[in-house]
């Protein structure tokens, strides 16, 4: 034998890989999935692959209806969700570059239940 390590098939070399391109800017959104009519939920983002302060975050109840409202904004990274009637809504981020160019989208699927039954 040579001393050098074998190689073909039976050994463990996997080869070239493909290159890997940068990961896209991505948003992942985080908070109940279904809240009582009146109450507080907080609602929050944390941004994927991006320097957070090169990006700007527009939050969005979908549809917009009278019935949802975004009660605050918490510095870009939260909101708080209060809802004054039962439904369904989605919550939407929406990422753009500081130019205005859009990067990412993500929604989250929201019910909104009666309050609960007072004993």
């Amino acid at each position: 034998m040579n001393g050098l390590p074998p190689v073909g098939p039976s050994s463990g070399a996997k080869g070239a890989q493909p290159a890997k391109g940068p990961e896209l800017p991505r948003a992942d959104l985080n908070g109940p999935y279904s809240v009582n009519v009146g109450d507080n939920a907080k609602y929050s983002v944390a941004i994927k692959n991006v320097d957070p302060k090169k990006v700007k975050v527009n939050w969005e109840i979908y549809p917009p209806v009278a019935g949802a409202e975004i009660a605050q904004v918490n510095n870009k990274e939260s909101i708080d969700f209060q809802p004054n009637e039962i439904g369904n809504w989605s919550i939407r981020v929406t990422l753009t570059d500081l130019n205005g160019k859009q990067l990412s989208t993500v929604e989250m699927r929201v019910t909104v239940l009666p309050p609960p039954k007072e004993k």
